[in-house]
């Protein structure tokens, strides 16, 4: 959203009692504030911790505003709740390569509730899903590895980064900042999307208002108006996909020799790109590259259109381009120079023409189909219970019975003191016989 000049007073870390509400709750429930982990220009990033509640959720990141925060921040928070986005893939496991590429995988960092520090105070910022920065990447970073063999697992975060455009767009809400600084990325091909607070929600009048927008970033139509829609989301799609495809070069990134001087941002609005502009020269790290060529027909049409300065004619429906790249996974192959193609015989990193061969085992045959594309959106419901069998009781031994002679049942004979006595005496008796005859 645009920035205001009104600052806000923030509590500071180091367990300042604030306070969180939303839908979910009934009233507030008090949480601590932990450390600062990240600050910008726009807010500061804390953690919170909630162990003195049981109603909320844990791992949960304060984002405190450092200006005002949006006016109908109450609505989004309760758009959110409504809708489910807040239960987006909120855990992605850690799976083996030949499990996790045939799943959908993705996250979105929500907002779930509203953070005051005083209960009758004024909302200071908004508590939202915490993901795991050891496992994550910002998807910038990863373009600016330029990693030749990463084909494969670009292309599964191609697949899922769409069906999470789709997913959110069902839901009602528009992107809007869609940068490479939004969306993380692991070296599984999973995807998230953070800052998720200045989505827009569609239809309600906020998505016309003006929003800050990354530079680079900027769907065509966007230039001065600023106005952000689904069309604007897909055309930043489009330029997130073709940088998944080549090698993290984005299709605006190469010189203009029209505009010596130009940026990637006005060669977007000028439509002057290296894929289909003849004159504008392939960048170095893949020089060999055919542009567009270099893709099967089917993927071409779709990323071509995605790409469209026009915004009446990019597809609002991701189904065409979510098979295309489900095509283009499973024909993936591996040429006998060792680098990955997607279509033909020709390599765009070193020029080879030599036939290609099918890849090895790492090279998978299939990720989501159009089909995984969410179509109901039903809130998550609690699992049944588990009923838990008790443990057995523990083994007591059998109780020892004192053994008589009254209720012995064995065929032994069982002597007692008495029946000694009176051996004994006949013992002594039958001595001083002997004795007195010998």
């Amino acid at each position: 959203m645009a920035r205001r000049e009104t600052t806000l007073e923030l509590p500071q870390p180091s367990k300042t009692a604030i306070y969180l509400s939303g839908p979910e709750l009934d009233g507030y429930r008090k949480a601590y504030l932990g450390r600062e982990i990240g600050h910008g220009a726009y807010a500061r990033v804390c953690e919170i911790d909630t162990t003195s509640t049981s109603d909320v959720e844990a791992p949960l990141l304060a984002k405190l505003y450092i200006d005002k925060p949006r006016d109908d921040m109450d609505r989004f928070i309760q758009a959110v709740h409504d809708t489910g986005l807040g239960y987006i893939g909120p855990h992605l496991k850690r799976e083996p390569f030949e499990v996790m590429k045939k799943k959908a995988h993705y996250a979105v960092a929500a907002p779930l509730y509203l953070v005051k520090y005083r209960r009758d105070g004024e909302v200071i910022g908004v508590a939202v899903r915490q993901l795991d920065t050891n496992r994550f990447t910002a998807i910038g970073d990863y373009y600016g590895m330029r990693l030749v063999d990463e084909l494969p697992v670009s292309l599964i975060a191609a697949i899922r980064l769409v069906l999470l455009v789709t997913d959110i767009h069902k839901r009602g809400f528009v992107i809007g900042d869609f940068s490479a600084s939004n969306i993380l990325i692991d070296r599984e091909g999973h995807v998230a999307i953070i800052d998720c607070d200045s989505f827009l929600l569609a239809g309600s009048g906020s998505d016309g208002q003006r929003a800050d927008i990354t530079i680079n970033w900027r769907a065509p139509e966007c230039k001065g108006t600023q106005r952000l829609t689904f069309a604007s989301d897909i055309f930043v799609l489009g330029l997130h996909i073709s940088k998944l495809l080549f090698s993290g070069i984005g299709p605006f990134d190469a010189p203009d020799p029209q505009n010596p001087n130009s940026i990637p941002q006005d060669n977007i609005d000028a439509n002057r790109s290296w894929l289909w502009d003849d004159d504008i020269d392939t960048p170095d790290m893949i020089a060999q590259s055919r542009g567009l060529s270099d893709l099967p027909p089917r993927l071409r049409t779709s990323l071509r259109a995605a790409l469209s300065q026009n915004p009446d004619l990019r597809p609002l429906d991701c189904t065409e381009l979510l098979r295309a790249l489900n095509d283009t996974l499973e024909g993936l192959i591996q040429g006998t120079c060792g680098h990955y193609r997607m279509y033909g015989d020709h390599c765009r990193y070193c020029g080879s023409s030599t036939q290609a061969v099918r890849p090895t085992p790492r090279t998978p045959p299939a990720a989501a189909t159009p089909e995984d594309v969410p179509r109901a959106l039903p809130l998550p419901t609690e699992p049944a219970p588990i009923a838990i069998k008790p443990d057995p009781p523990e083994l007591q031994p059998e109780p020892q019975v004192a053994s008589s002679l009254a209720n012995d049942t064995s065929d032994h004979r069982k002597y007692g003191c008495i029946d000694y006595f009176i051996i004994f005496i006949f013992v002594c008796i039958n001595i001083i016989f002997l004795m007195n005859h010998c």
